[in-house]
């Protein structure tokens, strides 16, 4: 993805729409209804500093994603980031910058 990024407004709108729609415990399944494909998807790790094991999955569907005004490495981002266990379920969803 190239910086700066900015979603269609259709993706957008139905990004900012739907993610309501997505709660913990819902299925990949509804996940994948409800929202576009995602602009990315890390894998997710356990809160662990040393030999952390993969639990599941991030889906990203961002809106906007640009560097802040004077530092390149910071990002001003527009998100949602939906997390997802190894056995599909949703288990946490956020969202940031808006």
């Amino acid at each position: 993805m190239k910086i700066p990024y900015k979603a269609s407004n259709e993706r957008s709108a139905l990004i900012r729409n739907n993610y309501r729609k997505i709660s913990r415990g819902c299925t990949l399944e509804t996940l994948l209804k409800h929202l576009p494909d995602p602009d990315e998807i890390p894998d997710l790790y356990e809160p662990k500093i040393y030999n952390p094991r993969k639990i599941g999955e991030t889906y990203w569907y961002i809106i906007k994603r640009a560097p802040k005004k004077g530092d390149e490495r910071i990002l001003d981002e527009k998100l949602v980031r939906v997390s997802v266990d190894r056995e599909g379920r949703v288990t946490q969803v956020d969202r940031w910058g808006f």
